[in-house]
């Protein structure tokens, strides 16, 4: 059997750092990534919640959830059910989130950077598995992708909206039949796979076109730069509305979402030899029903007044919540703001 290569991967906390070599493929190079450069993953605690001095500490990895505030919800309602329960170990428990995409947070999984891995590519997710060191222990909620891109709408998804139900291929075959500008990530993260794989399934390479233009950024850097360029790309649901609630875009219309292909189910990972009680005790509750009615719930306060996520018994988001029935019936609404005339 030929011996897997072995990748390399360094870990940035501020000014510190150190690498951890793995055999896992999850890490195999890409068009971007040249399997003689070292993987650059983020050991930097972006947030913690509960008491900063307590001793027991759960570290959870993702990128998507965290900036919404989601993590920040959950980890807050478990302690304060631990509490309510007057359970003493929610005074010696506190949670740490770690941003990272989600192949880089299964290297931090491996590593012992991060406890809890919460990711969205179930291929890499079953290959972790199989190669003996990851254990996936359930389904967190669904985000959904989405293709959004400038009202102007060059590429003309609307009109093509307008006369059938348009599908992801037929709107990226339109982009590139037209060379309107189009924004990739490009920096193997989860969303930029399965643009990948949208592209394929379109029987369209976009790779050296002038109109396609790579940026690797946060998802929230890559809608505001697409936003201010007047360009499309694939984003997710929770992202756009996250940037709408916080007033960081105004031009992005979504043209294509609810196709089976752009469900991104949000999957809860473990080390293989995980066994401590602190960590199975809180992922055991993620999929309860307290965890799942926050998902459910999640941002529906916000002024677009629907979800960011849909819970594990909701693949699809509800009819009257989708991006298409909120910009009919607030487009053009006298008195309306910017922000809630584009949901």
């Amino acid at each position: 059997m030929e011996e897997r290569p072995t990748y390399r991967v360094e870990f940035i906390n501020g000014a510190s750092s150190f690498e951890f070599t793995s055999k896992s493929s999850i890490l195999r190079q890409d068009d971007y990534h040249p399997l003689s450069a070292p993987h650059i993953v983020s050991a930097a605690v972006a947030e913690v919640y509960g008491n900063p001095d307590s001793p027991v500490t759960i570290r959870i990895g993702n990128g998507g959830l965290g900036p919404t505030g989601l993590i920040k919800a959950l980890c807050s309602a478990y302690l304060s059910q631990l509490s309510q329960r007057g359970n003493s170990g929610a005074s010696d428990l506190k949670f740490e989130w770690i941003c990272n995409h989600s192949r880089h947070t299964q290297a931090a999984l491996q590593a012992g950077v991060v406890d809890v891995a919460l990711t969205y590519e179930r291929e890499e997710e079953d290959r972790a598995e199989r190669e003996g060191w990851s254990r996936r222990v359930g389904v967190l909620c669904h985000d959904h992708f989405v293709l959004a891109g400038p009202s102007s709408d060059p590429a003309g998804l609307r009109r093509l909206r307008a006369a059938t139900t348009l599908s992801p291929s037929a709107a990226f075959r339109a982009i590139a039949d037209s060379r309107s500008p189009f924004h990739t990530r490009g920096d193997g993260s989860a969303t930029m796979h399965r643009e990948q794989s949208l592209w394929s399934a379109a029987g369209v390479s976009p790779h050296g076109g002038d109109w396609y233009k790579r940026l690797p950024c946060t998802p929230l850097e890559a809608l505001r730069t697409a936003d201010a360029e007047g360009a499309y790309l694939l984003t997710d649901r929770a992202t756009v509305l996250l940037a709408y609630h916080t007033g960081e875009v105004g031009g992005l219309d979504v043209f294509v979402e609810g196709a089976e292909e752009l469900l991104s189910p949000c999957s809860i990972l473990l080390r293989s030899d995980e066994t401590r009680k602190e960590v199975l005790g809180f992922v055991k509750w993620l999929g309860g029903q307290d965890a799942q009615v926050i998902v459910e719930q999640y941002g529906r306060g916000w002024e677009a007044g629907i979800p960011l996520f849909t819970p594990v018994s909701q693949a699809e988001v509800a009819p009257d919540d989708e991006f298409a029935h909120q910009q009919r019936g607030r487009r053009g609404r006298p008195g309306a703001s910017f922000h809630r005339s584009r949901l």
